[in-house]
């Protein structure tokens, strides 16, 4: 596995585990060492990372009926998202950069377009490790990012948008856990 190849772990949430069970589960599958003694460690401003292999990146996300988490090694960012019933033109003029509100409004606003585009920031902001601090509007998806970040989409379960974010992007595996 090359530094710019991932793996994403998909779960129905709720499945028995703990969230952190599902992350020391994927851990393990991963990296092939057994997981369950691993700290996950948690700083304020910082990316949560496991203390015992700084080497190993993962980004975790749920929503709807499923966790996901992808990992590599290089750092990486990625969210999912369930299809929502929302005002998808209104939310994105209001918050999304105008580029990207235009874009939406010309394909006729569709849940699966917005959530496309959502995920796409949040996987962006969550390779940063920025957060939402400067808010959504500053940089577009649709367009070359900051720093050269590169945007990879995942199918995934119908009614659902997956984007993972890094530095490059090579191969992106889909594990169902």
């Amino acid at each position: 596995m090359s530094s710019d190849d991932f793996t994403v772990f998909l779960s129905p949430d709720g499945d028995g585990l703990s969230r952190d069970s599902l992350l020391r589960t994927a851990a393990a599958r991963f990296t092939g060492r057994d997981a369950s003694r691993w700290t996950c460690v948690r700083e304020e401003g910082k990316k949560p990372r496991f203390s015992q292999t700084p080497e190993v990146c993962f980004s975790v996300s749920h929503s709807g009926g499923y966790w996901a988490c992808a990992f590599g090694h290089a750092p990486v960012g990625f969210d999912l998202q369930r299809w929502e019933p929302c005002r998808t033109a209104a939310l994105a003029r209001r918050f999304f950069h105008p580029g990207e509100a235009v874009w939406l409004e010309e394909r006729g606003g569709s849940e699966a377009d917005f959530f496309f585009l959502w995920t796409a920031k949040e996987s962006y902001l969550k390779y940063t490790g920025d957060g939402m601090v400067k808010g959504l509007d500053w940089f577009n998806v649709l367009a070359p990012l900051p720093g050269g970040a590169q945007l990879r989409h995942i199918s995934g379960p119908d009614g659902y948008s997956l984007c993972l974010c890094a530095a490059s992007v090579g191969r992106v595996s889909v594990v169902r856990l």
